[in-house]
């Protein structure tokens, strides 16, 4: 087994350090959040975690800061040329990811589980926001990227497919028709719809947890030694990955352009409540501890 990479190892950190905050802020008011409406203004925990309360108040500034600064620092290292030398636009997407979806969840812990009139707009305005976010994400991952973190055309993609498949059979015995037996013909031409492309990225992840196995087997029984079947399978998976990119590029390619159209829009809409809510939350005297 590989040993993790310093950005897999930087990418577990941030996911454990987002379920220690996420559980422990939903842990710390778990008792207040379980009484009903009516009996939580005589808790003793409710000047504490009510949505005016100390710490409740201040999930709702935290959350609602997160998600600004996620969204203004994306879309500045999107738009802005300046800073394009100041890491990858994947690393940048990580930290827009992180900060957007650890917000809402403070965000939700202000509330109280408790929604209604604008709070209940912007809320599944928000969600509405999350759940997109979590499928662009999805779709974007999925479209091959070069370098500097950019999307690449068709013609660059089927060049190194084209390269990796020389290397491949020029560094073993293995043939076009190999391949072929290995992971099927190729269907890089065909054109198909949204829906069918987003069923077959879904079949095709399932299926590559358990490809390298396969793979081992495959090769052994076509006579190749255990080393160089090890030696092969990392180069085998690139391929696999590459042919899979060439068949859903165009189809997703579109539907991350219609993602855009839904995504930005409805993340407006929801800062611009937000916005709305703050200002009448400072006009009413809820101004946490100033």
């Amino acid at each position: 087994m590989s040993r993790p990479t310093p950005r897999h190892l930087i990418a577990i950190a941030a996911g454990g350090l987002w379920i220690v905050v996420a559980a422990g802020a939903l842990v710390a008011g778990l008792a207040y959040y379980r009484l009903p409406i009516v009996d939580r203004p005589y808790s003793e925990l409710h000047d504490l975690f009510a949505p005016a309360g100390l710490i409740g108040h201040a999930y709702g500034i935290l959350g609602t800061l997160m998600m600004l600064i996620g969204v203004a620092m994306y879309s500045a290292r999107k738009r802005w040329h300046r800073l394009e030398h100041t890491g990858r636009l994947r690393t940048w997407l990580h930290v827009h990811i992180f900060l957007c979806t650890l917000g809402p969840v403070l965000v939700l812990l202000h509330t109280a589980f408790r929604f209604g009139g604008l709070i209940s707009i912007a809320f599944w305005s928000m969600t509405a926001v999350v759940i997109s976010g979590v499928f662009g994400r999805y779709v974007y991952v999925r479209l091959p990227k070069g370098g500097a973190g950019g999307v690449v055309p068709p013609v660059v993609l089927r060049r190194r497919r084209v390269e990796l498949e020389a290397r491949l059979t020029s560094a073993v015995p293995v043939t076009t028709l190999t391949i072929d037996r290995l992971f099927g013909p190729g269907v890089a031409d065909e054109n198909p719809g949204l829906m069918l492309s987003l069923v077959r990225a879904i079949r095709f992840d399932f299926e590559r947890r358990r490809l390298p196995g396969r793979l081992r087997s495959e090769l052994a029984d076509l006579g190749l030694a255990q080393e160089t079947a090890t030696r092969l399978i990392p180069d085998l998976l690139s391929y696999r990955d590459e042919r899979h990119q060439m068949l859903t590029f165009r189809p997703f390619q579109r539907l991350f352009g219609y993602w855009h159209v839904f995504h930005l829009p409805l993340a407006t809409v929801m800062l611009l409540i937000v916005v709305l809510h703050v200002a009448v939350a400072v006009a009413f005297g809820y101004i946490w501890i100033f």
